[in-house]
């Protein structure tokens, strides 16, 4: 969807969504639920990178701290996403 076809409130709230995805992903990234294991962590930073992916284009701002976030989450546990594994 491209900027034409936002209004105001949609933009803010897909800002919201956006700054939750960033606030569990900092959380998980530090503090993850005991019983989650690697993969699972993984599949969220997977799920959630989704989810925002069909946010993009209303908060600049918002998407680059989110990128940074989903980064730092990974690097910590040595994860890299499909798009970054090269297969033979």
């Amino acid at each position: 969807m491209g900027l034409s076809g936002v209004t105001n409130e949609l933009a803010a709230e897909f800002g919201e969504k956006i700054a939750d995805k960033i606030m569990n992903l900092r959380d998980i990234a530090e503090n993850p639920p005991a019983e989650w294991t690697i993969e699972r962590i993984s599949a969220y930073f997977d799920w959630a990178e989704n989810v925002v992916s069909g946010l993009r284009g209303v908060n600049k701002k918002l998407e680059d701290l989110f990128d940074e976030s989903l980064a730092k989450g990974r690097k910590k546990y040595g994860l890299t996403t499909v798009q970054n594994i090269k297969l033979n």
